[in-house]
């Protein structure tokens, strides 16, 4: 009989807590089983829940659908052979689930056991036997005793039925029932223990006891299991383990709490190792039946839940544990801890020093010598998982980190640090100061190398140095020293030896290979020229393996394998599965053909063979997360070691076991546009879609969705999955979280739909699940469609061919008719693109008119206009002298004919000069148009041209006649710089569209004005500028009367004025366009009538 316990070996780090945040419906946990596929379902004082790994689905109880879960407590649940789900809940009432239409049946029983009073029981255990027939246990909700309790489905009449006792037995409270491995089934009750014999018929057993099992007065069983062995097992109230023989009927007590304390074991699991797992008042323990050990949870670590009444515990297909409590809710236990860590922590003395471990050595006894930055040596015994610290502070007051360590002979480790070099020696665990002759006494040696070519190598931040170990004297290695040379070195972090080409260096700037003949070294991996390259050139771990493939790790560059002889580099990164770009150490595991990597997100095990890697974080026992450059070690012994920011983590590569178990995937629901398909018999799915192999869509059932699931519960948030669709994708799509699949429109065909998906470490369930799916042809390309189609088609073409021959005659005029016609057409549109022509050839000879016509002005006309302007304004100044003598000379009171021909002669000067100024406009006008600018562009601060220019015309319009008062808005984009113009001619395009835009606007005013509406109108220009990418538009709008469309294609020809009289020329928009153009630019025209007008000029720069 076991009375001993070792508490160490049940760690709270394997449990996993849910409760009522987690969407667990109550904290008291009834009932919990594993389905089929795999779901944890689970029985609360509040409901019933299914676990999938990702969420919990309630069950909820809804007086308007006949279809869903009666009563709110679960006491009990159960899976039967045909996949069903029953569910025993209170007040009398049994649930069946058919998973396929994921509804529930209601069953009463209320009237099938015996009572005094009217008493409330409830369903506490189910049972199936071999032939499929389900058992029931009933006992009452208060503690008041009940008979006829044990109850059967019968299939045929779909109802429940009393299981007959022998004469004179009672069967009252249920307290467990178990089938055993022969077909039996087992009771237990308030009454005693009970068995159904072969006729169906509850027979009271009484198992005999071994010498020494004694049952105690007021002992009882608490709950029964049956195993594959031919037992069936038991608990007591009193902590006590039985094991009753189902052959011989001889009970057993295997083992009890004994030195423990008093247990109250109230329910127990057997694994698949044959391992019983028992849950107790407080608490679980594990019971191994072959050494008698029985193992608990270590106190001190989880007070909360070694405290806590465990109702009920189930395991499910990969090994875990649920324990379901009475006011604590739900626990997953799972032996994860693959790896042993050593870590520093403050309330211990006597744990690792703090700091990065950035040395991991083996001593001459098998212990393990560990340093840590800033904080100290440290001596580890793995055998009895003891740490005995050395904090620098205590035996190297000046040095808060070790470098470089050597055991240069047994027990004497040379190591250097911030303050020099020292020697560390074991056991005594003294150290002294030293000298290294030949390198400076502040250099930090980064690595120690004693080759097998007899020389020692020390490599620094500052050079590399080295001496035959017989010498007494380092000197300088004179390789890649030549800041010219592309084979350089800046600095060197370690070295190994290779068993074919030389020393490999590694480098923060790269990999580099040492020639011992010729005392060069190489670069690798950095030039195309040569071959690959790597990712990135910062090296922190190789490997070389007995073929003599490198394998090279890099900070941010992930895993390479490097051919040497063919310069070829593939590069692994976490798109095939890495866990971190970084990698810090490598240690081969030969005999398995695998690398373990330490990385910057934990540790990783790549399998050469298959080239996929399996993951390891902090969940598996790793000291955590992040792992330190060259900070690794494989002992003596073959335990691997790596270390890092909060530790070491130890291991045993042959021991640790990846999860090889992959998830459990099945299909969940299929969707037509968005609309999950119910199983039914005029339905598409006739069961389940997790059961379908194949479904037939019709050609417009063609937008699907299929759910997928992949249970595996370790850690559910890194599962993944990948799915592919058959005839559609080329690829496997990969995704971590979302588990649908979405296909839109696809076209007839035949598919295959397959998903896979991975646990946590990267192990695939390639098998998946799979569903072909039939996008039928529609009716009208189906192969009978066609059949009908020929024969349609010889119908008509006998059928037709007389009519055909009768229309010969009739299309050929038809055609020679069409022919006609389209000469005609043709003719006609020769003859419209004639009159086009014409235009724009008579266009043209006017421009070239004016163009001849200008240069003879300037010589024939524009001289006598000067004449005629400067000779009427002298007359008129003679006329007013005349006027003036005439007034001194005669009495100003006297008034002659002459007064009247002198007022006569200045009114026709008047007009002779008005006339003339505006003849003379004409004609600079008509020499401006012809002459053009100089052509020639300069930078022109554009937005700095328009502020003058249009200040300047609005100023002009001011001074003149008819002055009106405008409102002039700028909006310039100041990202404008200078562009290339030709200045002199685009202020003359400001000031046009400017005038313009007043004399519209003056137009409008005085209209108004007409119609007493003046004050309502008030006029506006709107200067803009904009920069859009290599273009500049400039806008120039104002509130005007706009512009008819009639005449919006003519307003920019030469000569068209809208102004009356002789108030225009016709020519200063023709300038402007002709301007515009010689920029490069275009103008536009946006006008609504009455509203305004905006000019838009476009120029590219």
């Amino acid at each position: 009989m076991c009375t001993q316990a070792a508490y160490s070996q049940l760690s709270v780090k394997n449990l996993t807590w849910y409760t009522e945040k987690d969407g667990l419906p109550g904290t008291q946990v009834n009932k919990i089983i594993v389905d089929r596929f795999g779901y944890v379902w689970i029985g609360t004082i509040n409901g019933l829940a299914r676990y999938d790994g990702y969420s919990f689905k309630r069950f909820y109880q809804n007086p308007n659908d006949p279809g869903s879960i009666k009563g709110l407590v679960v006491w009990s649940i159960f899976e039967d052979s045909k996949g069903r789900i029953w569910v025993g809940s209170q007040a009398g009432v049994l649930n069946l689930y058919h998973p396929s239409t994921q509804s529930f049946r209601n069953f009463t029983y209320g009237d099938l056991f015996d009572s005094e009073a009217n008493v409330e029981a409830g369903i506490v255990d189910i049972v199936e036997d071999k032939s499929g027939r389900i058992f029931f246990g009933l006992t009452s909700t208060y503690g008041e005793s009940i008979t006829s309790t044990v109850l059967y489905f019968d299939e045929k009449e779909e109802k429940l039925k009393n299981v007959p006792a022998s004469k004179g037995l009672t069967i009252n409270n249920v307290k467990s029932m178990a089938a055993d491995s022969e077909g039996g089934i087992w009771v237990s009750c308030w009454s005693g223990l009970h068995k159904l014999d072969s006729s169906g018929t509850l027979v009271d057993i009484n198992p005999q006891l071994d010498a020494g099992s004694v049952f105690l007065s007021d002992e009882f069983d608490t709950q029964l299991r049956g195993d594959d062995y031919g037992n069936v097992w038991g608990v007591t109230n009193v902590g006590r383990l039985f094991r009753i023989d189902v052959g011989t009927n001889r009970l057993e007590i295997v083992a009890a709490a004994g030195d423990l304390g008093n247990y109250f074991f109230n329910n127990l699991v057997i694994d698949r190792n044959g391992t019983i797992w028992l849950g107790t008042d407080r608490g679980i323990f594990k019971f191994d039946p072959k050494t008698k050990e029985m193992i608990g949870l270590d106190d001190t670590e989880s007070r909360d839940f070694q405290y806590s009444a465990v109702n009920m515990l189930a395991l499910d297909s990969f090994g875990s544990l649920w324990i379901g409590t009475n006011s604590t809710g739900l626990f997953k236990y799972e032996e994860r801890a693959m790896f042993r860590s050593f870590s520093n922590r403050r309330d211990d003395p006597m744990s690792l020093t703090g700091g990065w471990v950035n040395n991991i050595h083996e001593l001459k006894d098998g212990k393990i010598l560990v340093t840590t930055s800033n904080g100290g040596f440290n001596i580890v015994d793995l055998q009895k998982n003891e740490i005995k610290p050395l904090p620098y502070e205590a035996i190297l007051p000046r040095t808060h980190t070790a470098f470089g360590l050597i055991e240069h002979s047994p027990g004497e480790i040379i190591f250097s640090s911030n303050d020099g070099f020292f020697q560390f020696s074991y056991p005594s665990n003294q150290v002294k100061r030293i000298n290294l002759p030949g390198i400076p006494a502040n250099t930090i040696i980064q690595y120690f190398l004693n080759d097998r070519q007899g020389y020692q190598w020390a490599f620094t931040m500052q050079g590399i140095y080295r001496k035959r170990t017989v010498d007494a004297e380092f000197k300088e290695a004179k390789i890649g020293i030549d800041p010219d040379d592309e084979n350089s070195m800046k600095s060197a972090t370690q070295a190994i030896e290779s068993q074919k080409y030389g020393l490999w260096i590694n480098t923060n700037d790269g990999l580099f290979l040492y020639d011992y003949k010729s005392n060069r070294v190489n670069r690798m991996g950095r030039d195309p020229a040569k071959g690959d390259v790597f990712v990135t050139q910062d090296v922190n771990a190789l490997y070389e393996d007995s073929a003599g493939t490198v394998w090279v790790g890099t900070w941010q560059g992930g895993l390479s394998r490097f051919d040497v002889k063919e310069g070829k580099i593939k590069t692994y990164t976490i798109d095939d599965g890495l866990p971190s770009m970084s990698i810090q150490a490598i240690i081969a595991d030969e005999k398995n053909q695998s690398f373990w990597l330490s990385t910057f997100e934990g540790l990783s095990r790549f399998d050469v063979e298959t080239e996929k890697f399996y993951n390891y974080s902090i969940d598996e026992g790793i000291q955590g997360q992040q792992f330190a450059d060259r900070s690794y070690l494989k002992t003596s012994d073959g335990k691997f070691l790596f270390g890092g920011s909060n530790g070491i983590t130890v291991f045993d590569p042959e021991s640790v076991r990846k999860d090889s178990k992959p998830p459990i995937v099945f299909l969940t629901d299929f969707k037509l546009f968005n609309k999950s398909i119910v199983v039914g018999e005029n339905s598409l799915l006739s069961k389940p879609i997790y059961e379908t192999n194949s479904i037939a869509l019709a050609h417009d059932q063609n937008n699907i969705s299929i759910e997928f699931t992949a249970l595996h519960f370790s850690n559910p948030a890194k599962n993944r999955f990948a799915y592919k669709l058959e005839n559609y994708d080329s690829e496997w799509r990969e995704i971590a979280s979302l588990q649908s699949a979405y296909y839109p429109n696809l076209p007839p065909g035949e598919y295959v739909f397959r998903v896979k998906a991975a646990n946590n470490n990267g192990v695939w369930n390639e098998e998946g699940a799979t569903l072909a799916i039939l996008v039928r042809e529609p009716w009208w390309n189906t192969i009978w469609a066609y059949g009908l189609y020929g024969v349609l088609f010889l119908a008509g073409v006998f059928g037709a061919d007389s009519y055909f021959r009768n229309r010969v005659i009739q299309k050929e005029r038809e055609r020679t008719q069409a022919r006609e016609l389209e000469h005609a057409r043709e003719i006609e549109k020769a003859y419209s693109e004639l009159k086009s022509t014409q235009a724009q050839l008579i266009q043209q000879e006017k421009l070239a008119s004016l163009g001849q016509l200008t240069a003879g002005i300037a010589h024939e006309i524009k001289n006598p206009l000067n004449f005629v302007n400067n000779f009427s304004e002298v007359s008129l100044e003679l006329v007013e002298e005349i006027k003036d003598i005439r007034r001194k000379t005669q009495d100003v009171n006297l008034t002659g004919e002459e007064d009247d021909i002198l007022e006569d002669i200045k009114a026709n000067l008047e007009k002779i000069h008005e006339h003339g100024s505006r003849a003379n406009s004409i004609v600079s006008s008509m020499l401006q148009h012809s002459r053009g600018g100089s052509g020639k562009k300069e930078p022109t601060d554009l937005n700095a041209l328009i502020k003058e220019y249009v200040n300047l015309s609005f100023h002009g319009m001011r001074a003149g006649k008819n002055p009106i008062d405008v409102e002039i808005a700028l909006e310039l984009d100041d990202t404008i710089k200078e562009i290339p113009l030709v200045r002199e001619d685009f202020t003359r395009v400001i000031i046009n569209l400017c005038n313009n835009a007043f004399d519209a606007m003056r137009q409008k005013f005085n209209s108004e004005l007409k119609f007493m509406n003046s004050e309502l109108f008030h006029p506006k220009i709107t200067v803009r500028t904009k920069s859009e990418k290599d273009r500049i538009l400039i806008s120039v709008e104002d509130n005007g009367p706009g512009i008819p469309d009639e005449i919006k294609d003519k307003i920019l020809q030469p000569f068209f004025t809208t102004k009356k009289g002789t108030e225009g020329t016709g020519l200063g928009l023709s300038i402007t366009h002709d301007i515009v153009k010689a920029h490069g630019g275009s103008i536009s025209i946006n006008s609504t009538v009455a509203l305004g007008t905006q000019f838009i000029i476009d120029l590219s720069i």
